[in-house]
C-alpha cells in the first residue's frame, strides 16, 4: 500500500502555534531579563539616604546702620576677605544731635568761666578774658570742622554711589554734577577751617600766660573731656567693612544699597562651589551600627546612575530627624516624621555630585 503524501499546512497555522506555545515564553524571559538589568542598575536598597553637604556662611551685620554700597550680587563668586557691603552706623540727625550737645557744653563752660574771670584782677581778668574766648572760639571752630568733616563723609559716599549709578545711566548727568560740587565744595570749606583751627590753636600758644589760676586747669579738663566726645562721635561716623569668610559663590542676598540693618541681620548668604562630605542617614529598623572606616557605596540620582566607594568619617549618637526631601512620596504617611541615625561619610572621588544633591548610600560588599 502506497504511503499517503502530506498534506502541507498553510504559513498561517505555523504562526498561530508559535504564538501559542513558544511567545509566552520569550515575553516572560525577556521580561524577566529587563527586570534584573534594572533591578542592578537603576534600584539600591532604601534603607541608607543622604544628600552632599551643603556648607554656607552669613555675611551679618555687626551693628546696626544702613547699607551705603552692596559690592556683589546673586550668584556672583568671591574670594576670601573680599569686600561684601559697607555699613554706615550713624544717622545724620543724630550725629547733628550729639555735636549740638558738645556745643551746648561749650556754651556753658563758657558762662561758668565768664562768672569766673569777674572775680580776678581787673588786668589779668582782661588777658584771660581774652584768652579763654580765643580758646572757646577755637574749640568751637573744632566742633564746627568736625561736623563739616562729618558731611563731606557723606557727600564723599553719596558721591561714590550716583558716580555708579551714573556709569549704569541709571541718573542724569545734573545730579552727578551736583553731587560732585557739593563734595567738592565740603572739601575745600574743610580744608579752610582745618588751617584757620591750626592759626588758632598758634595764637593760643603764643598768648597762653603761666597757669597761676585754677580754674583755668578745670577747663583744661573740661576741653579734654570735649575733645574725647568729639574722638568718640569721630569713630561712630566711619563706615564699617564686610568682608567674606570664606571662598564660594553668594547664594541669597538679603538687603540691598539703601536699606537698614540690624545688629546680626544677614545681608548675603555664601555657600562653597564643593563639598567632600555627604550627610547620611539610616533608616529604621537598625540592624547593626557602623564604625568610622566602613565602606559605603554612594549612588548617584541623575539618569545614568553612576557608583562609587566612600568611608564612613563619623556616626551620630541619636536619632534625627531625617530631611523630608530626602524621603520616596508616601502620602499614607502624611506630614510625619521620620528618624534615622546621622552618619558622615567621604564623598568619592569618581563622582562629581554639587553639594546639596540627593544619593543612594549602601553597605560596600
Amino acid at each position: 500500500m502506497n504511503k499517503l503524501p502530506r498534506i502541507p499546512s498553510p504559513p498561517s497555522h505555523y504562526w498561530r502555534e508559535f504564538r501559542h506555545s513558544v511567545m509566552p515564553f520569550l515575553i516572560f524571559g525577556g521580561v524577566l531579563a529587563m527586570t534584573v538589568v534594572l533591578w542592578n542598575k537603576a534600584l539600591v536598597p532604601s534603607s541608607m539616604i543622604g544628600e552632599v553637604e551643603m556648607v554656607r556662611a552669613n555675611v551679618n551685620s555687626i551693628v546696626p546702620g544702613t547699607v551705603i554700597e552692596l559690592q556683589v550680587d546673586l550668584l556672583q563668586r568671591v574670594e576670601k576677605d573680599q569686600l561684601i557691603a559697607t555699613i554706615t552706623t550713624m544717622e545724620p540727625e543724630l550725629l547733628n544731635a550729639s555735636l549740638a550737645a558738645v556745643a551746648a557744653e561749650l556754651e556753658t563752660t563758657r558762662a561758668r568761666m565768664l562768672a569766673d574771670q569777674a572775680r580776678l584782677v581787673m588786668d589779668q581778668a582782661r588777658s584771660l578774658d581774652d584768652l579763654e574766648q580765643l580758646r572757646l572760639n577755637w574749640l568751637n571752630a573744632k566742633v564746627s570742622l568736625a561736623t563739616e568733616r562729618v558731611n563731606l563723609q557723606y557727600a564723599i559716599n553719596e558721591f561714590q554711589r550716583v558716580s555708579k549709578l551714573f556709569q549704569d545711566k541709571a541718573v542724569t548727568e545734573m545730579e552727578y554734577d551736583l553731587t560732585r560740587s557739593r563734595r567738592d565744595a565740603l572739601q575745600s570749606k574743610v580744608d579752610e577751617m582745618g588751617k584757620l583751627v591750626i592759626e588758632m590753636e598758634r595764637s593760643i600758644e603764643r598768648l597762653r600766660p603761666t597757669p597761676s589760676v585754677t580754674n583755668i586747669l578745670s577747663n583744661e579738663a573740661v576741653a579734654s573731656a570735649i575733645n574725647a566726645r568729639q574722638e568718640l562721635i569721630k569713630q561712630q561716623t566711619r563706615p564699617i567693612l564686610l568682608r567674606a569668610p570664606m571662598a564660594g559663590v553668594v547664594s541669597a542676598v538679603f538687603r540691598r544699597s539703601g536699606e537698614k540693618v540690624t545688629a546680626g541681620e544677614p545681608i548675603v548668604t555664601i555657600s562653597a562651589i564643593h563639598s567632600d562630605r555627604i550627610v547620611g542617614y539610616i533608616r529604621q529598623p537598625l540592624d547593626e551600627k557602623p564604625s568610622p572606616g566602613t565602606p559605603v557605596e554612594v549612588w548617584s540620582r541623575g539618569g545614568k546612575r553612576t557608583v562609587g566607594v566612600g568611608k564612613v568619617l563619623r556616626v551620630g549618637t541619636q536619632m534625627e530627624t531625617i530631611n523630608p526631601t530626602l524621603l520616596p512620596p508616601n502620602p499614607g504617611q502624611g506630614h510625619a516624621p521620620e528618624y534615622g541615625l546621622p552618619i558622615l561619610v567621604s564623598l568619592p572621588p569618581n563622582l562629581p555630585l554639587l553639594p546639596g544633591e540627593k544619593v543612594d548610600l549602601q553597605w560596600s560588599k
